[in-house]
């Protein structure tokens, strides 16, 4: 195991999800810097936020980013990319 090489990826990596991927974890980040800037635990509910301007994978996943910083509803809406809090 320690004398053999790392495993070379062969294939295509698909830089669209890989960019939506990345919307999510900002949005998930976002999310725990509010609650940190604001001294709430990490358990602590947000009633609403509204995504402007993000993917569809958002939506796809709603469950799991609503799990991951108990967020009770996402409103999503056209236009600039934004995140709005809403406590």
């Amino acid at each position: 195991i320690h004398i053999s090489g790392y495993p070379k990826f062969e294939g295509e990596v698909d830089e669209k999800l890989i960019k939506d991927g990345n919307e999510i974890v900002e949005i998930v980040s976002k999310v725990r810097q509010y609650k940190s800037e604001n001294n709430l635990s990490l358990k602590e509910e947000i009633s609403e936020i509204v995504l402007s301007g993000y993917t569809e994978l958002a939506k796809e996943v709603e469950y799991d980013i609503k799990a991951v910083g108990s967020i009770n509803k996402i409103t999503y809406k056209d236009g600039e990319k934004n995140i709005e809090i809403i406590r």
